[in-house]
């Protein structure tokens, strides 16, 4: 979350219970972005892993 973000939360919770609604809404378009990150950092990751195990067998050829 942006630290703008975080301070647009923190001034509707000093609003009080009028805000929840609000503030539900801002939870959970930030747990949809940092789901898409997991995902983007999921894929990332398994491209790492191929590469490292096509480094390998490529080492494994030279032998």
């Amino acid at each position: 979350m942006k630290v703008s973000d975080m301070k647009h939360f923190s001034d509707l919770r000093s609003q009080g219970e009028a805000t929840i609604s609000v503030r539900r809404e801002l939870l959970e378009t930030h747990q949809k972005n940092v789901l898409a990150q997991i995902n983007e950092l999921k894929n990332n990751l398994k491209m790492i892993d191929e590469k490292i195990e096509s480094y390998k067998w490529m080492e494994g050829q030279d032998s």
